[in-house]
Formats: structure tokens, sequence, C-alpha cells
């Protein structure tokens, strides 16, 4: 597989499906704003989304590039455009940009669907089991980065 069809099944299929829910969501609020969910994210989130994608690449580029020029690790040439800015191909800048797009669209999504105004309507367990599943995630993924 191709690193540029990795990307399109990959971040582009979830993409696509992301912008159609959110297009939905458009035009069920559109021109009923007084009925509009408070916890609906507005453009300052999406331009939250975007700044986050901009320190993604900003902060991998120069560690990418330095781990394949120093040989830590390689791309297949025949399986990259063979465009390459640096060191590194376009389709790792591309997954730079794309990845955190696709995190912060299905955040922004999922906010209105699992935020009330009223913290008193989601039981306790709601917040304090999913981060505890994850905490224990990280803790066990720290074991075994630590203990090789």
């Amino acid at each position: 597989m191709t690193y540029l069809t990795f990307l399109l099944l990959f971040l582009g299929g979830p993409l696509v499906g992301l912008s159609l829910f959110h297009g939905l969501n458009v035009r069920r609020w559109q021109g009923r704003p007084d009925q509009r969910p408070s916890a609906q994210p507005g453009r300052a989130a999406w331009v939250a989304v975007a700044a986050h994608m901009l320190v993604a690449l900003l902060y991998t580029t120069p560690w990418d590039n330095y781990l394949v020029a120093s040989g830590v690790w390689t791309y297949d040439r025949a399986l990259v455009l063979g465009v390459t800015l640096g060191w590194v191909p376009l389709e790792e800048y591309l997954f730079f940009l794309l990845q955190p797009l696709v995190a912060g669209a299905w955040l922004l999504w999922l906010i209105p669907r699992v935020a009330t105004g009223n913290r008193s309507a989601q039981p306790v367990v709601w917040r304090v089991v999913p981060t505890a599943i994850l905490g224990g995630v990280w803790v066990a993924a720290v074991a075994l980065l630590v203990g090789g």
C-alpha cells in the first residue's frame, strides 16, 4: 500500500464522513440560532484546530527530518510520490496536517453530543471511568517504554 493510499483510506475517509456530519449540523441549526446547543462549536473552535495543525507541522518537521537524515528510519521510494521537502516525503507532511484535523473534527462533532450545560445531568461515572481507563493505558504504555 502506498503512503498516499494509506492517507486516503485512514484519514481521507474519516474526514469525508466528519465533513458530512458537520454539514448536517450546520443545516440543522441554520435559521434557528436561538435553539442551537450552547456546546455546539463555532468558528473559534475551528481556529483552534487550525492552530493545532500548525503546531503539529512546526513541531514534527525538524524531528522527522533529523530522524530520516540520521538513518533512524527511511521511506520506500516505490511507496511515496517522490516529492520531498528536506529529507521527508510530501505524504508525511500531509499526515502532520491531516491527523490533527481528523482528531479535531471528531472532537468538535462529539462535544455537543456529550456535553450538557447541566453537569449533574450526566452521572459522574461517565467522566471518571473513561478517564481512569485512559490513565491506565497511559501508565501501561509508560511502563512498557521505560521497561524496554
